[in-house]
């Protein structure tokens, strides 16, 4: 009886060990999914390699805050759905979010006027 309890616990978790990386949970924090630049004033988003549809832009990279978002920062991303911008980002370039198909939310802070948000070709709501 034990062993089978045993069997079946370990069958149980090497399939968690297979499958959880398939379920599509991901964190979208995941700092190593951005591409960055850094100077003396922070951190420049300049690209992003991930795949989540929720993407939130971490507050400091390297520790150095993340103050802006390239041109072409997320361009062509076809699975965002929303972004998060914290409140470090002072900085939007035009065309950071240019043809991203399904984005439909900026979460942008109090720092930056809506109308510097471009988002040329999506289905974005500010």
């Amino acid at each position: 009886m034990h062993k089978k309890i045993i069997s079946v616990l370990i069958a149980s978790l090497i399939c968690l060990m297979v499958l959880l990386p398939l379920s599509g949970c991901s964190n979208s924090n995941d700092k190593d999914k951005f591409k960055y630049s850094l100077s003396d004033d922070g951190a420049t988003i300049t690209g992003y390699t991930g795949s989540s549809s929720v993407i939130s832009i971490p507050k400091e990279l390297d520790n150095k805050p993340v103050v802006s978002i390239a041109r072409t920062a997320f361009q062509y991303n076809g699975s965002v759905t929303k972004i998060k911008i914290p409140e470090t980002v002072t900085e939007i370039a035009d065309g950071s979010f240019t043809y991203c198909g399904k984005l439909k939310a900026i979460n942008v802070n109090k720092k930056i006027p809506l109308t510097q948000v471009k988002a040329e070709y999506c289905s974005t709501k500010k």
